[in-house]
């Protein structure tokens, strides 16, 4: 295990990285072709000098999935001329204020930073076709629910809203109702929904539309098309989480005269019954750096003084990737696919409003808005005297005079929590996650110093300010995924991962500092690999 994770954390990116050991097994299954001897020899802590290899990765085969892929992608092609080498310094890290369209080159993605032998169109692709699937499942299941609804709720909704300008204090989620929850509950007991299949013409822009949104993902070393699948992972984690939650409560048993049907919604903020918010989340960690330009909000106001009035000099880098994300989903080519996602108007202002919070929750820099968002967390969970969990508030009440009890300020903010959570969930991961994208965030702001676009050497305060990242922001967020109930385990899990990378940063943290300040601020090599 000591030697897996090794060979991991010194390998390259988006390369399949493995010991002389397993080459030798390799080698034995007559599969010597694939190895790709590395050049030199490799430092593994505490193991010394070995030799390694990296494994070829096979021709895709035409018919695998990787081919639902269609139409415009295939003319989507990398440049012959372009130097893919991991160390070449040429690559331009210069402001780039226009949003790429759906034929710019698959390397503006910030996935150009790998080995020749394995070709950034091909990476995308397999990114690509993954979100694909990931979105179409989420898709299917609000069509399945919608399809299926006991308690249909009429849409009052006269017309499409436009004027989302700023973050909801609530969004409206549906009441808990006896019918409905039983009908939801056991749907997912039989494990046989009626689960419709997406129309193709639906896919087909689906396909399209993920393409579209990586295409407006700029060559940057942190907020790339890599982070932001990083990120819908996460997410995704947790959304599973909450459907956990929701079986073991409609699995379990009741001593106290409740339903399981309101133990799964209330224990879960009623997120685990609406198949529309989970797509939300999902849909919302795939766009939410659309179009980032690498550097904080306070230099893209000054660099782009236009884009910044537009949105009020609020938020706007995350402003600006909803406008981007929203106007792209909104054009004719995506009508089948909008028809998929919303049943109504209603639907669709919902949603909308949901991917604003959403995104604009990520602006953890603004810490105005971050205070009054505090103070909405704490009116969510924030319990009457001799009352310690949200459980214990909503099983204090009738089942009849549940009917009454409304989840949406607490659902609107777990929403937001998992957002936040995921867009920084490397620092409630494994240690080598951690310091894998560590690394990477340092070098996009070095690289935007060095190119004057920030006056602050990250060098400077690097090891501090991880350590009150940890104190100030994570670990509290941590300890909210943990104290919010809706996550069962997984929310001790991040507040572990938290603590113990915290602690592990105090011991290697300032190490670590230094070879960040060796490889590039002496150096000035923007594109090294890591060495530890």
């Amino acid at each position: 295990m000591n030697v897996a994770s090794r060979i991991e954390s010194s390998g390259e990116k988006n390369m399949i990285h493995v010991s002389s050991r397993t080459a030798e097994l390799l080698k034995q299954e007559g599969k010597a072709e694939l190895l790709i001897p590395r050049k030199g020899v490799v430092n593994l802590k505490g193991k010394g000098l070995v030799k390694s290899f990296f494994v070829r990765l096979q021709q895709e085969n035409p018919t695998s999935a990787a081919t639902v892929i269609a139409d415009g992608l295939q003319a989507i092609e990398v440049k012959e001329n372009k130097s893919l080498d991991s160390k070449s310094s040429n690559t331009s890290i210069s402001s780039r204020a226009t949003a790429l369209n759906a034929n710019a080159e698959w390397i503006n993605t910030g996935m150009g930073y790998v080995p020749s032998q394995l070709q950034p169109s091909r990476v995308v692709r397999r990114l690509v076709t993954w979100n694909v699937a990931l979105l179409e499942k989420f898709i299917v299941e609000v069509i399945s629910h919608r399809n299926r609804q006991v308690c249909k709720r009429k849409c009052n909704c006269k017309e499409k809203k436009t004027n989302f300008e700023s973050v909801a204090d609530t969004v409206q989620f549906p009441a808990y109702d006896r019918a409905y929850a039983f009908d939801f509950t056991q749907n997912a007991l039989t494990h046989k929904p009626e689960i419709p299949a997406l129309p193709e013409k639906a896919k087909q822009e689906l396909t399209r539309y993920v393409q579209r949104i990586a295409s407006t993902y700029k060559n940057t070393h942190f907020h790339n098309f890599e982070h932001v699948n990083h990120v819908t992972m996460s997410a995704s984690k947790l959304m599973n989480q909450i459907n956990l939650r929701r079986l073991e409560n409609i699995t379990g048993g009741d001593s106290d005269g409740h339903s399981k049907e309101a133990a799964a919604f209330f224990n879960t903020c009623s997120i685990s019954m609406d198949p529309l918010a989970q797509l939300a989340v999902v849909f919302a960690s795939l766009t939410h750096d659309a179009g980032h330009e690498g550097v904080p909000n306070n230099i893209l106001v000054k660099e782009q003084p236009e884009l910044a009035r537009k949105y009020n000099c609020k938020s706007v880098a995350e402003n600006h990737s909803i406008s981007l994300a929203w106007s792209i989903l909104e054009e004719p080519d995506f009508d089948n696919l909008r028809e998929c996602m919303f049943g109504n108007i209603c639907d669709e202002n919902r949603f909308r409003q949901l991917i604003i919070n959403l995104l604009i929750a990520t602006d953890i820099g603004d810490k105005e808005r971050m205070k009054k968002e505090e103070r909405r967390w704490e009116r969510a969970f924030t319990y009457p005297a001799g009352l310690s969990s949200w459980e214990e508030v909503w099983r204090k009440r009738s089942e009849t005079d549940l009917v009454t009890l409304d989840v949406s300020l607490q659902a609107t903010v777990v929403l937001e929590q998992i957002m936040l959570a995921s867009d920084v969930a490397h620092t409630m991961q494994h240690w080598l996650t951690f310091v894998k994208w560590n690394e990477c965030l340092y070098k996009e702001l070095w690289a935007a110093h060095i190119a004057g676009r920030n006056d602050t050497d990250p060098t400077e305060n690097w090891f501090d300010g991880q350590i009150g990242f940890f104190d100030f922001y994570i670990i509290p967020l941590a300890r909210k995924l943990n104290s919010c109930g809706v996550f069962g385990s997984a929310g001790e899990e991040y507040l572990t991962y938290a603590l113990s990378n915290r602690q592990e940063w105090t011991e290697k943290g300032k190490e670590i500092t230094k070879r960040f300040e060796d490889a590039y601020r002496n150096d000035r090599i923007l594109d090294a690999e890591p060495q530890y």
